[in-house]
C-alpha cells in the first residue's frame, strides 16, 4: 500500500513538472486578459484528497506571465503550506507553515526564504505614502480542521516585512466585544489600509475600520474580500457559492453577481474566491472544492462590477488547486477616497434616527446594527440568532413562525442598560400573519427561567402587553392591558415607553394604551433572556415577522415616537414585492436531502429540484422548465415530508430566487444535470396533486 502510494506521488509530481505544456498559450491568455505582467501563487493538491488544502501534501505553484516558464513549482519540496500571498510589490511570497506555526517570506522565485514572525500571515499591505510593505498576522489561535483559527480571541498585528521587530496593533478586541474572532478568508486590505473584509467570524462576513474601529456587518456568509482601491467595495459568498454578494460603500442590499459562469463551471459552485491588486479581476477555483476537477480561474469585472466580462482559465489538469492570489503589475488605487459616510437617509446606516439612550439597535440582518458607546453602555453590534425553525424574511427581518430569535443583549448587561434611568423604550415593526388566535401568543419577552420581566404578545387581534414593576410596599405586576386593532399581513410600527408612573403604548405614531402604573420602578427585574417569539418549543407559537427593533433607557417622547412612525412607513412604502406565481409542475429531477452533518457548520439547508411547468394556477410563469429551491434541513434536522418523488406532479408556490436576498447566503445542495435554468424560490409547501384532492 505504502508502495502504491509513493507511485501515486510521484506520478502527480510528474503532472506538475509537465504542465507548462501548453503554459505559453494560458501566460499568453492570462496577458492579454490584464493587459499587464502578471503573477498567480496558489497551493495544488497532491494527495488528492485534501479537499481545503490543509494537510502536508501540498506543492506551491506560481506561473509569471512573462517569466516563460509557465505554470510551475516555485518550491521543490511539497508540504504543509498555508494561504500564500504576493507581496505589493509583486516579487516576493508570504506564506505560513502551520506545523511550527509561523509564517516565512521567499522571492517570487523561492530563493531567499526566510521565518518572519510566529503567527499565520493572513494579508500584505503597503503603505501609500511610504512604500513600506507590512504583513498582517493572527498572532494567537491554534489551526483548526476547518480551514480557520479555533475561535475565541485571534488578534492581529502588522509586521513591516522588512524589519519584522516593528509591530502595530491591528485588531485586538476583547472577547466581550462579539468581534474577537477572525477567520482567515479573506482579509484584504483597501489602498488606504482604513479598512479589512473579514469573518466575525463565520457566517458574520463584515468590513472593520483599523485599527479596532466599527465593524459593519453585511449579511451571512463567507469568502469575503474588500477592493484593493478605496471604493470599499465588499463582496461575500452566497450560499451555493455561485454568486458574490456584491456591496457598493454605503448601499444596505447587495447585488448578485455570477462566477459560475466560467468555462469548465457549468452552473456548479466554486470556492477560494479573492481580488487581485486590481480592482476588475479576481481569481477562484472550482468547480467544487478540492478534488481533480478544482481548477484556477482569473475573471475580468465589469466597469460597473455587475458580472464578470471574460475569464482565463490557468489550469487544466487532475490536481486540485486551492487558496489562490494574484498580482498584476502597474494596478493603482482608485476609486474614492477618505471615509464616506454609511448610507444616506432611508438608508438602515440611518436607522434609528434618535440615537440618544440608544442600548440596542437591530433593523434587519442586512442593517449597520451599531450602537455608539456613551456613559455606562460601551459600543456593541446587536444582533439576534434563529432557534428552532425560525429564519429570516423577505426584508431580512425575524420570521419568528415555527421558531424563536434570541439577542446579544441579556442578563445583568441588559439590566444596568436600564438601572439608571429605571425607564425605556422599545420600538419594533410587528406583521402578524394570523389574527383569529384564541391564545395569548408571544411576540416577545425579556425573562429569566422563573420569571418574566416584560411581555409583549398578541390574542386575536390585539395586542397584549405585561410588565413587572416594584412599588415602595413589594413586587408586584402591571396588569396585562390589551390595545390596537390588527389586520393579518399589515405591519405596524409599535412602541413601548414605560417611566415611573406611566405605560404608554403607541401603534403608528398613535397613543394606543396610556395605564398608571403607580410609583413603581424596574429593581426586581431580574437577569434574564430577551426572546423575539415563543421559546417555548412544545406551544404552536407566533406567527408573524419582527423587525426595526430598538430599545432605549428612557421614555421617548411623543414628537420622537411620530418621527420614528413616520421613517417606519415610508420604509415600509419603499419595499419592492416580488412577483409570486402559482403553477402545476412535474418533478423531472430531485436532489438528494444531505446528512445535516454533511452540511456543517450551515444549520440549515435549502435544496434544488428541477421541474417542468405543466401549467400556471395564478400568476405569470414564463418557464418551461426550472428550478426550484426549499427548505430541507432546518436546526440540523430534515424536515417532515421534504423528499419529493420524481414524476409526480406538485403545486407550488413560487418567487424568484433572485428577489429573496435572505436566503442567498444559505447553503443549497444541487446535484442536477441541468444548471442554467431559471431559478425559483418555494415561499409555501408545496402540495403533490394526490393530496391536492384533484
Amino acid at each position: 500500500m505504502r508502495r502504491y502510494a509513493c507511485w501515486l506521488c510521484l506520478g502527480i509530481l510528474l503532472v506538475l513538472a509537465g504542465r507548462a505544456c501548453g503554459d505559453g498559450d494560458v501566460a499568453a491568455e492570462v496577458r492579454a486578459l490584464t493587459g499587464a505582467r502578471t503573477r498567480i501563487v496558489w497551493l495544488a493538491d497532491i494527495s488528492g484528497t485534501d479537499s481545503w488544502a490543509m494537510g502536508r501534501q501540498l506543492a506551491l505553484m506560481g506561473l509569471d506571465t512573462d517569466d516563460g516558464k509557465g505554470v510551475h513549482r516555485i518550491l521543490p519540496d511539497v508540504g504543509n503550506y498555508r494561504l500564500p500571498l504576493i507581496t505589493p510589490r509583486g516579487n516576493r511570497i508570504v506564506f505560513t507553515l502551520p506545523v511550527d506555526h509561523r509564517c516565512y517570506i521567499m522571492n517570487w522565485d523561492g530563493t531567499g526564504q526566510h521565518a518572519l514572525v510566529s503567527g499565520l500571515a493572513i494579508a500584505v499591505w503597503a503603505d501609500p505614502t511610504t512604500g513600506l510593505e507590512w504583513v498582517y498576522v493572527q498572532t494567537a489561535g491554534d489551526i483548526d480542521s476547518n480551514r480557520s483559527p479555533a475561535r475565541g480571541v485571534t488578534p492581529i498585528f502588522r509586521y513591516q516585512i522588512d524589519h519584522p521587530e516593528v509591530c502595530e496593533p491591528v485588531w485586538t478586541k476583547d472577547l466581550d466585544s462579539g468581534d474577537a474572532a477572525v477567520d482567515i478568508d479573506n482579509v484584504q486590505l483597501s489602498a488606504d489600509g482604513t479598512h479589512a473584509s473579514g469573518l466575525f467570524p463565520w457566517p458574520r462576513p463584515g468590513i472593520a475600520t483599523l485599527p479596532n474601529g466599527p465593524l459593519i456587518v453585511r449579511g451571512s456568509g463567507c469568502w469575503t474580500s474588500l477592493a484593493p482601491d478605496n471604493s470599499y467595495r465588499f463582496w461575500h459568498s452566497d450560499g451555493p457559492h455561485r454568486h458574490l454578494m456584491m456591496y457598493d460603500w454605503g448601499a444596505d442590499h447587495p447585488r448578485a453577481v455570477a462566477i459560475d459562469t466560467a468555462p469548465g463551471i457549468e452552473g456548479k459552485s466554486v470556492y477560494f474566491p479573492r481580488w487581485s491588486n486590481h480592482p476588475r479581476f479576481m481569481v477562484m477555483t472550482g468547480p467544487g472544492i478540492g478534488g481533480a476537477d478544482a481548477d484556477l480561474y482569473l475573471g475580468k469585472f465589469t466597469a460597473d462590477f455587475s458580472a464578470i466580462e471574460k475569464w482565463a482559465r490557468v489550469t487544466h489538469d487532475q490536481i486540485g488547486d486551492a487558496w489562490p492570489d494574484a498580482w498584476i503589475a502597474g494596478a493603482s488605487p482608485a476609486g474614492k477616497t477618505g471615509t464616506p459616510a454609511l448610507g444616506g437617509p432611508d438608508s438602515d446606516a440611518a436607522w434609528p434616527p434618535v440615537r440618544d439612550g440608544l442600548v440596542f439597535a437591530w433593523s434587519r440582518r442586512t442593517g449597520q446594527n451599531m450602537v455608539d458607546a456613551t456613559e455606562g453602555i460601551r459600543q456593541r453590534h446587536c444582533e439576534v440568532t434563529p432557534q428552532g425553525d425560525a429564519r429570516y424574511s423577505l426584508t431580512n427581518g425575524m420570521n419568528l413562525t415555527g421558531g424563536w430569535f434570541t439577542t446579544n443583549l441579556a442578563g445583568k448587561e441588559l439590566l444596568a442598560a436600564l438601572a439608571t434611568s429605571q425607564a425605556f423604550s422599545l420600538e419594533a415593526l410587528i406583521t402578524p400573519e394570523d389574527t383569529a388566535t384564541t391564545e395569548v401568543r408571544q411576540i416577545t419577552t425579556i425573562a429569566a427561567p422563573n420569571a418574566r420581566n416584560f411581555f409583549l404578545g398578541q390574542h386575536g387581534s390585539r395586542f397584549v402587553i405585561w410588565c413587572r414593576t416594584q412599588y415602595p410596599e413589594g413586587d408586584t405586576a402591571l396588569k396585562p392591558c390589551t390595545f390596537g386593532a390588527l389586520t393579518a399581513g399589515k405591519p405596524y410600527h409599535v412602541l413601548v415607553t414605560y417611566e415611573p408612573g406611566t405605560l404608554t403604548c403607541y401603534v403608528n405614531g398613535m397613543l394606543a394604551l396610556t395605564s398608571n402604573a403607580g410609583s413603581g420602578d424596574l429593581r426586581t427585574w431580574t437577569p434574564g433572556s430577551w426572546y423575539f417569539g415563543d421559546n417555548v418549543p412544545a406551544t404552536s407559537g407566533w406567527h408573524g415577522t419582527v423587525e426595526g427593533v430598538a430599545l432605549y433607557n428612557r421614555a421617548l417622547r411623543p414628537r420622537e415616537v411620530r418621527d420614528l412612525a413616520q421613517q417606519a412607513a415610508e420604509r415600509v412604502a419603499k419595499r419592492p414585492t416580488p412577483p409570486r406565481a402559482i403553477v402545476l409542475a412535474t418533478l423531472l429531477e430531485a436532489t438528494a436531502i444531505p446528512a445535516p452533518a454533511s452540511i456543517a457548520p450551515y444549520k440549515h439547508g435549502l435544496v434544488a429540484h428541477r421541474y417542468r411547468l405543466a401549467h400556471v394556477e395564478n400568476g405569470v410563469c414564463a418557464a418551461k422548465e426550472f428550478i426550484a429551491v426549499y427548505w430541507a434541513i432546518r436546526d440540523r434536522t430534515v424536515l417532515p415530508d421534504s423528499t419529493r418523488t420524481p414524476g409526480v406532479q406538485y403545486y407550488l408556490t413560487l418567487e424568484p430566487y433572485d428577489a429573496h436576498e435572505e436566503i442567498m447566503s444559505e447553503n443549497v445542495t444541487m446535484d442536477l444535470s441541468v444548471f442554467d435554468l431559471p431559478m425559483f424560490y418555494e415561499v409555501r409547501p408545496a402540495r403533490p396533486v394526490q393530496a391536492a384532492g384533484k
